[in-house]
């Protein structure tokens, strides 16, 4: 007896066509995969090999820095005297 069901469904008839798309679009894929890592890994070697890892303070450091450090410690070398003559004034009223 034939099949009496009404369907909206058309049957699922896979051309070759659609099949010889599908696999290449994977071995795109692939290859898209492939040349990825490949140029992962080269821009890891390449910056690995630009900026080498020293431990060594730099040879021309930031002014904006330099500026600052030295700002910071002038602070703190007024606060230290300031503290001394008050000591030394505290002493001679003594």
């Amino acid at each position: 007896m034939p099949n009496t069901r009404s369907s909206n469904h058309a049957p699922r008839n896979v051309s070759s066509t659609h099949l010889g798309i599908q696999k290449r679009t994977r071995a795109n894929y692939a290859a898209l995969q492939s040349e990825l890592n490949r140029l992962r890994t080269v821009l890891a070697q390449e910056t690995m090999t630009s900026q080498p890892m020293t431990t060594e303070p730099e040879l021309f450091p930031d002014p904006i820095d330099q500026a600052a450090a030295e700002h910071e410690i002038g602070v703190a070398l007024s606060v230290k005297i300031l503290a001394v003559v008050e000591q030394d004034a505290a002493r001679n009223d003594l």
